[in-house]
């Protein structure tokens, strides 16, 4: 079992971060997709905590 924890999304003007917690040495992926943009494909983005995407 894992246990992870997410932190609330920061919102920061045309950027959100993002901040997770888990057990263990995991690769996680970020699926980055809009809610009021036609998005054709959703972005799947490699992230391991602590990083930063500048997407």
């Amino acid at each position: 079992m894992v246990h992870l924890t997410l932190a609330p999304p920061t919102e920061q003007g045309t950027a959100v971060q993002l901040f997770w917690v888990a057990d263990g040495d995991l690769d996680f992926a970020v699926v980055v997709a809009g809610e009021h943009v036609n998005t054709v494909w959703p972005r799947l983005v490699s992230a391991r905590p602590p990083s930063t995407m500048d997407q």
